[in-house]
């Protein structure tokens, strides 16, 4: 791990700094408390939903949780994915290997700047490798998960390249294409990553392999794969009284996903009950994904907050 520079507050003292994730590079800010401020010893990571918004996120909520987060003692740290942002590398939109090593560089990172337990903030695609990498540890006291891709992927969910493409390229993002550099970078990442899947889809089903997920059924097609992703590992996290709240709106696609797929549902139900309320559901008004309503934005702040407040004194 190497750092660059820094700039304090009154509030907060941020940090920029490098850190080595396998092969790569992942760029990450570290956000602390102001000196006169006492340091929690929890630390919160935040991922980002994958190929767009990065370390700030969304309207800047990331940048605006840290600082919030340091006003109260509570240090944190957020990143771009490998492929991403200022990191290094390609995008990979995986359960395993390079997404799951930036979310652990990111852990250990704060785990060396003195965090003795830690809370994973994961939105979108960002929660699926935060899984992955707190089901095999023992600091993470809790988990928050904002619209994540709970379902397996089944043939008719992966749809053609042109009905994909169909969904990003309109008149609209045309538009904003030509006005706005931030949305163009996330524009062409979007493009690349549709062919990217759609391509490996089609290797693994040639190749008769299955995909790289949890709770496939024994013996099953890839192509009508269903049920919950990251079944086992919600599992083990519960069973190691690992808090995790998994948060919707009421218009997310991926919610509506959930509720259409009766594996996943009952695959759920099961998990809440067997957690005995370590595993919260939330239904919030609007949209969730991809954190663009700037009144669920606040109700999404107010929740990170609470939580982290709730582990300030790990036992």
């Amino acid at each position: 791990m190497s750092s660059e520079g820094g700039r304090a507050s009154e509030s907060h003292l941020g940090c920029a700094m490098y850190l080595d994730s396998g092969s790569e590079t992942v760029f990450a800010l570290h956000t602390a408390p102001a000196p006169t401020t006492p340091a929690s010893s929890v630390g919160v990571v935040l991922a980002h939903s994958g190929a767009n918004n990065f370390s700030a996120h969304r309207n800047g909520v990331w940048t605006s949780i840290s600082r919030r987060l340091a006003q109260e003692g509570i240090p944190s740290l957020r990143f771009d994915f490998a492929g991403t942002g200022e990191s290094s590398g390609d995008l990979v939109l995986g359960v395993t290997g390079q997404p799951v090593s930036d979310v652990v560089a990111a852990m250990n990172a704060l785990r060396a700047a003195g965090c003795q337990a830690l809370l994973i903030v994961g939105s979108c695609f960002g929660a699926i490798p935060s899984i992955a990498a707190a089901a095999g540890r023992g600091d993470v006291a809790g988990l928050i998960l904002f619209s994540p891709p709970l379902v397996l992927p089944g043939r008719s969910r992966i749809g053609s390249v042109r009905e994909r493409i169909g969904e990003v390229i309109n008149l609209p993002t045309v538009r904003l294409v030509g006005t706005n550099g931030d949305y163009r970078r996330w524009f062409f990442a979007r493009l690349v990553s549709i062919v990217r899947t759609r391509v490996s889809v089609k290797l693994q089903r040639l190749m008769g392999r299955s995909l790289p997920t949890s709770g496939a059924a024994p013996g099953g097609d890839a192509g009508t794969l269903r049920g919950l992703l990251m079944e086992d590992e919600l599992a083990r996290l519960i069973t190691s009284e690992t808090d995790i709240e998994v948060v919707y709106g009421t218009a997310d696609r991926n919610l509506a996903q959930v509720a259409a797929d009766a594996d996943a549902s009952r695959a759920i139900a099961l998990l809440r009950r067997r957690g005995q309320g370590r595993l919260a559901w939330t239904i919030l008004e609007g949209p969730v994904h991809g954190l663009e309503d700037v009144a669920v934005q606040e109700q999404l702040v107010q929740l990170v907050l609470q939580r982290a407040r709730g582990l300030k004194e790990p036992t």
